[in-house]
């Protein structure tokens, strides 16, 4: 009978027996390393003792490379379960062991993906995350990584650890400060044709740019540049398109980086990656948050029109008609579009302002939507050919009717005011709101809330003005 046919009780007592014998260790450590793979064994692992037992022959046998390289497995293996990877974590001293021996720098490259896999499975517990860190882990795994660069395995290892830990704000700003940007960086440049460590990089580096704290300095760093290359290559791959939309997003929440975001060519592919997956909510979501951020940069507003950024906008806007969450990314980037006098006639063929009243009228009770969509209106509103088209199209009603069942909601009142101040500077737009008894409406915006400055001078304007 082989060893790998006794119970786990069985190996575990053969191993207390040649404790003082180490090459009689092996085959147990890699019977428990095998038994581990499966789920249903992990609870009878921690019980019957096997991982006390493999941490003291770690400890009693450090200059046994072949039989540490096996203990190392068996202790990974088994790490994959959250019980036991949280009792390593809180009754033994293997989180330094392990740390001590990646920082011996004569480890073989087997022993040394063994001993970040299973850092890998440990940092999943909060407690052990800490651990790491405060133990100086961040140092060896980037230590490990410069000094292994053309080992994919160890580095998609070490990426993976470090993806886990970022995930973690604290530990986040402490990756980025203890130098972790370079390899990884330096990991995505040498595997570039490797999706599944692409992946990995990425995410980290998204995990990474989540954290305010680091958005500047990955923003300005090579990153931006090699994930757009590997973007461009692999956009038929809907993990990677995910992943590097997502970094984008985070990245482009800082005004500082948006400018370089949009000299590199971003935008564009972008564009092409919504139109691509427009079914997929989650790089939309992703992709139309990095679009938003980008568009408040006056030259990109410029490039999102000439890359028929503003079509695409208003096709998801009509696919996705009932997702409120899809129509506010949509109606923010539309907000900030509007302002551009060079873009007035593409929101004309775009047919924008009948995508702006639709989800107005789809979703009557969501203030935020309608605050976006009646502030793109008011922004159209000074350009003559907008003008025509909002009016043309019922849009004063609309707006106006909007207005009167949210009377109390002073945000969007605030927006509402500056709509029916501009509107009211045109003669035929004028006429509509008179018609529609919006001269009883500003009166009684007037007494709701005449202690808002900000309303009542603009709803004093607009009285003004049919006054006329």
């Amino acid at each position: 009978m082989s060893i790998e046919d006794e119970s786990i009780e069985g190996i575990v007592e053969q191993m207390e027996l040649n404790i003082s014998r180490p090459k009689l260790l092996i085959n147990p450590c890699v019977a428990i390393n095998n038994l581990a793979l499966k789920k249903e064994n992990q609870y009878d692992i921690r019980k019957s003792g096997a991982l006390s037992l493999l941490v003291r022959i770690f400890k009693r046998y450090p200059e046994d490379p072949q039989l540490i390289e096996k203990a190392l497995g068996a202790l990974s293996n088994s790490s994959l379960d959250p019980e036991n990877s949280h009792f390593l974590g809180e009754n033994t001293q293997i989180i330094s062991l392990v740390l001590e021996l990646m920082n011996q720098k004569t480890q073989s490259e087997q022993t040394l993906m063994r001993a970040i896999g299973f850092l890998w499975n440990m940092c999943t517990s909060a407690g052990n995350a800490r651990k790491i860190c405060e133990q100086n882990g961040i140092t060896a795994l980037v230590d490990v990584m410069g000094e292994n660069a053309m080992s994919i395995e160890i580095q998609s290892k070490a990426l993976g650890a470090l993806t886990t830990l970022a995930t973690n704000d604290e530990v986040s700003s402490q990756i980025v400060s203890e130098g972790a940007l370079d390899p990884i960086i330096e990991a995505l440049v040498n595997f570039a044709d490797d999706q599944d460590l692409i992946v990995k990089g990425i995410t980290t580096l998204f995990n990474l740019a989540a954290n305010p704290e680091n958005t500047e300095q990955i923003g300005q760093s090579d990153a931006p540049e090699i994930v757009f290359q590997i973007l461009k290559e692999n956009l038929d791959d809907k993990r990677i398109v995910q992943r590097c939309s997502g970094l984008y997003s985070n990245l482009s929440s800082k005004a500082i980086n948006n400018q370089k975001l949009g000299e590199i060519g971003v935008i564009p592919f972008l564009i092409q990656s919504i139109l691509r997956y427009k079914e997929d909510l989650q790089i939309l979501r992703a992709t139309l948050g990095a679009i938003h951020n980008l568009s408040q940069e006056k030259q990109n507003k410029l490039i999102i029109g000439e890359a028929k950024g503003l079509q695409v906008v208003v096709v998801i806007m009509r696919t996705h008609s009932s997702s409120a969450l899809i129509q506010k990314n949509c109606s923010g980037i539309l907000v900030s579009l509007a302002i551009e006098e060079a873009l007035q006639e593409l929101f004309i063929k775009s047919e924008a302002i009948p995508a702006l009243l639709l989800a107005m009228s789809t979703h009557s009770r969501d203030p935020v939507l309608l605050g976006n969509c009646i502030v793109c209106l008011s922004n159209l509103f000074f350009f003559e050919s907008c003008r025509a088209v909002i009016v043309e199209k019922g849009g004063i009603e609309a707006v106006a009717g909007t207005l009167r069942e949210n009377l109390y909601n002073e945000k969007l009142l605030e927006r509402g005011a500056l709509f029916l101040l501009n509107s009211t500077c045109d003669p035929k737009s004028r006429e509509r709101i008179i018609k529609g008894d919006g001269k009883e409406l500003c009166n009684e915006l007037l007494k709701v809330y005449k202690n808002n400055s900000q309303i009542t001078k603009r709803i004093s304007g607009a009285i003004n003005n049919m006054e006329i």
